[in-house]
């Protein structure tokens, strides 16, 4: 029995070590097969990878599957496929999830998790989700920080990938100082730490020199294009790179004007670059500058013609976008010249070969529409202005095309910079029609127009608000449509630069398009409101303004262009389109009056002066005396002018227009009309009263009027009221969602450079809580009134209400029908009173603009002989959105007439009854 019981183990062991020595075998065969495929053929790798998932899930090597995973990242990563790289790292938490005690070493263990966190970072890099990506690359370099010195090269690989990728997204996002500071941190690391990694070194050098260009800083962005192209030429390196670093260097030179240098390096990259290289057309556009920076404009027409004719032979007259570019360039030089009619025919030669608008190529059409628009409007005729209109409604409808989102924050400003011109130049040509027909039809296009900007506006404004997060829509959505977004972005790009026309990234990229239109469907039926806030382009005709607003309302719309302002007006029956030609000091106006208003002590004398004057210049010309409601709905800077302020100096009885005429505002007359139909039936108050010293923050001040201001409140309308380190964030999100009114007497930032940074504060214990604009948007509320009572902006940010609407954009959309916010800290105890007038006068039933109006009115009658009058106590609080009463007026015959009915009907069945 003991020798057939050996025999059967040998055999058994032998089995199984063939078992393993087969698998590994297996193993080995497919990796080889996959790493074939590896960048060439994404198909056969994947095959390959997912085989070998299988096998090792199979035989419970736990260790191939991660890596296995790890690989087929680093192949969707370099495809762009999204969707496979999300389902990798499901697959990859899943296993570590459920990881078992030794089922792998510790040094396994800290391997693959930054591999991960590095994957991780990467997906989330691409698909523009740029706060999510930097948590994952700030975790990988928090880890590898702590043992900098005994790093493997791998490893140092990771850290140096994690600084780079980090610059680069704060570069997109315009942030060049944080880029600047993560690039340099990077040089430093691989030159103390990683010297071998000479090719990431001088790479890095270009990224930073690249952010010095975007910030035109030339003379430092030159220094380190030298150092690259210095290691470039002594190491020879590719054609390529050496032809770019020639390339920035020169180009700077230009914009410092030093032509001489400039010439030099343009010399350098001629003698470089071989027949038939692509680079040719990038020396003829810079060279074509060279000559315009010296005023030989024939020069530059003559270069520029040959790059037409070398990106012609080099594409073979397919609509390439190197062609197009060198279209354009000479277009734009004919323009400068002011030969009219060949740049209008070149321009519209660019835009027929730019054929259907992408997001690769649309800002670039709206840039030929600007040009073409802007040429019409100087050759001045009617068939000109006409043409500038079509023009513009084209722009309008690129615009409106569903679009993926452009990454760089240089690229997103160009694009709203052609769109406005756009707008200005499509307004100028409306208002000329105008001016000669007087045909209500123009103030319509005027009126839509201008609409289509604030869409754009306040676009812009959510978007560097930066939102992760939309109320109940669900995540897996959002980021199902950051990846869609970013894969057609990618493809469109990719089919731009194709040397011919690809089937099969066409076939890819309609299919993506198609994926992304079924996406929209289903957010517009199943998540309105989301859909409503990124994606709805409809705007609110005047018409349907008109059968809403009753014979007292006036609404007002403002564009403010670089050449003019453009208000389009209109009441009940009447309408009007007024064109104000902006002087060269209109702007520091505007601010020096936002000055002289947010600081009490400022001369009184001086503000009036200057506010009159801005009245007469913006407002006087639109008004209707006979209406005494104004909507308005500002443009600009303007987000930042109390108009009921404004100083019209007409009798004794009427030095304000605040006591000719209440004044409600809101982002764009679409979203006024669509507020007007909120409303919630619960008055119950939320007070927030935190209190703040200087430790925990030096720029906040203490508000020590604000409890007092939420009791006085508390007598009109009841609730609950939180104060001092009970007046928490926790406390403010767990109950604001009970609550029909919202009073948060604290501090809201306002800021204009950053939206994303602007913030509410709150207690936290003894340090500061700040709810961020990017967060409001997750809230839902169902809340008649916010006010936000101490708001500020530092002047210095000032720029264009994108920090205001931004943060009265975030509360609408959570669910908010009305906001009144202050436009600068007021800390004082009249403010108080001012406060308690407003909401005694919506208790009373007042609709919300009549009684801030008529609050107002009375505080300015009680202090009308001491400095309370100065508009810094009373002017700053402003509404914005629906401007209906909190509480429904009820007359008491509505209750009264029925019972009589009943007691009547009482009275003669009982007659009857007992005659």
């Amino acid at each position: 029995m003991k020798y057939p019981l050996l025999i059967a183990t040998y055999i058994v062991c032998n089995l199984s070590i063939y078992a393993q020595q087969n698998y590994h075998t297996q193993i080995n065969k497919l990796t080889q097969h996959a790493y074939q495929h590896l960048y060439s053929q994404k198909d056969s790798a994947y095959y390959y990878f997912d085989k070998i998932h299988q096998l090792a899930k199979k035989e419970k090597d736990v260790v191939t599957q991660i890596k296995t995973l790890i690989r087929l990242n680093r192949v969707s990563v370099y495809f762009y496929d999204l969707q496979k790289t999300k389902t990798n790292l499901r697959q990859l938490d899943i296993i570590f999830d459920h990881l078992k005690p030794n089922e792998i070493s510790q040094k396994q263990h800290r391997f693959f998790t930054r591999s991960i966190l590095h994957n991780k970072g990467m997906y989330y890099f691409q698909i523009d989700d740029y706060k999510t990506s930097r948590t994952y690359f700030d975790r990988l370099i928090d880890i590898l920080n702590k043992n900098k010195t005994s790093l493997s090269p791998e490893d140092k690989d990771l850290l140096s990938t994690a600084y780079s990728h980090t610059a680069k997204m704060y570069s997109h996002e315009g942030k060049y100082n944080l880029a600047r500071s993560f690039y340099r941190k990077n040089i430093r690391f691989i030159e103390l730490h990683h010297s071998t990694a000479q090719n990431a070194l001088y790479n890095t050098y270009k990224h930073l020199a690249a952010v010095f260009k975007k910030e035109k800083n030339y003379i430092s962005s030159n220094s380190y294009f030298k150092k690259a192209l210095h290691f470039q030429i002594e190491n020879q390196r590719g054609k390529n790179e050496i032809l770019t670093s020639t390339h920035n260097i020169a180009q700077n030179f230009i914009a410092l004007k030093e032509l001489d240098s400039a010439a030099k390096y343009l010399d350098f990259m001629k003698t470089n670059l071989p027949d038939g290289h692509s680079y040719w057309r990038r020396y003829y556009h810079t060279k074509g500058n060279w000559y315009k920076a010296q005023q030989k404009d024939s020069l530059a027409i003559a270069v520029l013609d040959s790059a037409i004719v070398f990106a012609k032979q080099t594409w073979q007259d397919k609509n390439h976008l190197e062609i197009i570019e060198s279209i354009i360039a000479l277009a734009d030089t004919q323009l400068e010249q002011s030969d009219y009619q060949k740049a209008l025919e070149n321009f519209h030669l660019a835009e027929e070969m730019l054929e259907t608008p992408t997001a690769a190529n649309r800002s670039k059409l709206l840039y030929v529409y600007k040009q073409r628009a802007k040429i019409n409007n100087i050759l001045g005729s009617k068939i000109n202005f006409l043409n500038t209109e079509a023009i513009t409604l084209k722009g309008l409808e690129v615009l409106d095309c569903p679009k993926p989102s452009l990454k760089d924050q240089e690229d997103k400003q160009h694009l709203l910079e052609n769109s406005y011109a756009l707008f200005e130049e499509g307004l100028e040509a409306v208002y000329n029609l105008y001016s000669k027909k007087q045909d209500n039809r123009f103030i319509e296009q005027a009126f839509y127009i201008s609409e289509k900007s604030k869409i754009l506006f306040v676009s812009k404004a959510i978007q560097k608000a930066n939102a992760s997060r939309f109320g109940n829509v669900p995540d897996s959505l959002l980021e199902q449509e950051k990846q869609l977004k970013s894969e057609i972005l990618h493809l469109e790009k990719r089919l731009h630069r194709a040397p011919e026309n690809n089937p099969y990234i066409k076939e890819l990229l309609f299919e993506k398009q198609k994926q992304h239109r079924n996406q929209l469907n289903y957010l517009e039926n199943n998540f309105p409101a989301y859909y409503q806030l990124k994606h709805n382009t409809q705007v609110a005709s005047i018409e349907s303004l008109q059968s809403y607003i009753s014979n007292q309302q006036q609404l007002l719309s403002y564009f403010m262009g670089k050449k003019a302002i453009y208000i389009v007006s209109f009441g009940k029956i009447k309408m009007q389109f007024i064109k104000i030609p902006i002087e060269a000091d209109c702007i520091q106006k505007i601010k020096q009056l936002y000055l002289l208003s947010s600081i009490p002590n400022k001369d009184i004398t001086k503000w009036k002066k200057l506010s009159h004057e801005v009245y007469k210049d913006i407002v006087s010309p639109a008004l209707r005396l006979h209406q005494n409601r104004l909507i308005i709905i500002p443009d600009g800077i303007l987000h930042y002018i109390p108009f009921e302020s404004l100083y019209i100096q007409e009798n004794e009885s009427a030095n304000y227009l605040i006591e000719k005429a209440s004044v409600s505002y809101a982002p764009s007359a679409t979203l006024f009309l669509e507020l007007q139909s909120y409303w919630y039936n619960n008055n119950n108050l939320l007070g927030i009263a935190p209190s703040f010293d200087r430790h925990m923050s030096a720029d906040l001040l203490p508000l020590p009027h604000n409890k007092k201001e939420l009791h006085q409140i508390h007598q009109s309308f009841k609730g609950k009221i939180f104060e001092d380190k009970q007046a928490n964030l926790s406390n403010f999100l767990n109950h604001v969602s009970d609550f029909g009114m919202v009073h948060l007497a604290t501090h809201a930032i306002y800021d204009d450079k950053n939206p994303e940074d602007s913030f509410l504060a709150f207690s936290k214990g003894s340090m500061l809580d700040r709810l961020y604009v990017r967060d409001l948007y997750d809230l839902q509320l169902q809340a008649n009134l916010v006010c936000l009572s101490s708001c500020q902006c530092e002047l210095e940010n000032l720029k264009n209400g994108e920090g205001l609407i931004s943060l009265v954009r975030s509360f609408f959309y959570s669910g908010t029908a009305s906001l009144a916010s202050s436009l600068w800290r007021v800390n004082d105890p009249s403010y108080t009173e001012l406060l308690a007038g407003f909401y005694a006068y919506l208790a009373q039933g007042h609709d919300k603009d009549l009684a801030l109006q008529k609050a107002k009115k009375d505080f300015l009658q009680q202090n009308q002989n001491n400095a309370l009058s100065h508009p810094y106590y009373w002017s700053g609080l402003v509404l914005s959105g629906n401007i209906n009463p909190i509480l429904v007026k009820t007359s008491i015959w509505k209750y009264v007439i029925p019972l009589l009915m009943a007691f009547a009907a009482f009275l003669f069945v009982r007659h009857f009854r007992n005659p």
